[in-house]
């Protein structure tokens, strides 16, 4: 946590995707509303290094992505789009959903979902914003949209049944 709040204990925490990316998107969001989003993801924070958000931003970006972890405060964290666009860098955010873990929290719903085995897991504490958005549920689908999917899915089987086939006569 250290590496993300100034005057922080070394301890280490996990942090909402969701969170960071509603903090970067505030700059455009505080002239148009955005709809809100949550997310089970997370990523966690024992690094040491204190990189510049600015080690990959081009043009209009670059003075938005000029803070340095750590943030003053938590606060700051999640309410600047710099210090967010920051720390989604330093924990790795920016290279893709693989670098991700699971909400801890996520368990608590799916206990079944658990899977001592695996790495895919979060560890820390949890730190977060004030305030989370929240995910909304999906409305469940309706026959023509099942059918519609049905439809790709047999569609995309049939397609790549028929390379395989035809790159395997090829060998």
């Amino acid at each position: 946590m250290a590496d993300l709040v100034r005057g922080a204990p070394r301890v280490t925490v996990h942090v909402r995707v969701t969170d960071l990316i509603t903090a970067m998107s505030s700059e455009s969001s505080s002239s148009s509303s955005s709809s809100s989003s949550s997310s089970s993801l997370s990523s966690s924070s024992s690094s040491s290094s204190k990189l510049p958000a600015s080690s990959t931003a081009t043009g209009d970006e670059s003075d938005l992505v000029r803070a340095l972890l750590p943030a003053p405060d938590i606060a700051t964290l999640f309410s600047s789009p710099a210090h967010a666009r920051a720390a989604f860098r330093l924990l790795n955010m920016d290279r893709g959903a693989s670098y991700y873990k699971i909400d801890p929290a996520f368990y608590a719903k799916y206990p079944e979902l658990y899977d001592e085995a695996s790495d895919l897991t979060a560890s820390g504490i949890p730190l977060r914003p004030a305030s989370q958005k929240v995910l909304t549920y999906p409305r469940p689908l309706d026959a023509a949209t099942v059918e519609t999917y049905r439809s790709f899915i047999d569609f995309s089987l049939d397609a790549a049944n028929a390379i395989s086939s035809s790159s395997s006569s090829f060998s």
